[in-house]
């Protein structure tokens, strides 16, 4: 009978041990889980930050100037983007028509060609040539205005990656 109560109190400290290397084991991986969920929590705020900023421009009416801005922003960002971390924001406009030219392709009335404008950052020349304000030479972008067509997200990051605009009117 000695015998077998001390085995009854042996199993018993057993099973009280393995309960209490359970309890270390099971509070170990939730302690080591709360790093991993701020640092998540953290990326979803930047990702949330960074779409707010292009989604402000998410409008049925938007002036030329605020087009400009968009895509300067645009460029920086794409400028400064790692090609392994960052997704490119692209931004695309179409110019409405307003005229021909003497050869007969699509003009607008201030001499732009009428196609699909997209500016991702390699395009600096283009954009200074086309939608830049230097000296306001090119003015003609201040009384357009333009409509957001679609604003498109990146299926892994969440981030923004392409915002697209159409001309509505002068």
């Amino acid at each position: 009978m000695e015998n077998a109560s001390k085995a009854l109190l042996m199993a018993g400290g057993v099973l009280v041990g393995i309960i209490l290397i359970g309890m270390l084991v099971y509070m170990a991986n939730t302690i080591s889980s709360i790093p991993s969920a701020q640092q998540t929590e953290q990326e979803i705020k930047k990702i949330q930050e960074f779409n707010k900023v292009y989604e402000s421009y998410d409008k049925t009416k938007l002036r030329g100037i605020e087009i400009v801005s968009l895509v300067n922003r645009a460029i920086d960002y794409n400028k400064k983007a790692d090609e392994n971390e960052r997704i490119k924001v692209i931004v695309k406009i179409i110019m409405a028509s307003r005229g021909y030219d003497a050869s007969g392709d699509a003009q607008s009335g201030d001499g732009l060609d009428i196609k699909d404008y997209e500016f991702t950052g390699n395009e600096i020349k283009t954009f200074n040539d086309i939608l830049g304000d230097e000296d306001k030479k090119h003015s003609f972008m201040y009384s357009r205005y333009f409509k957001c067509t679609g604003i498109f997200y990146n299926e892994n990051s969440g981030r923004v990656k392409e915002m697209k605009f159409i001309e509505i009117e002068i």
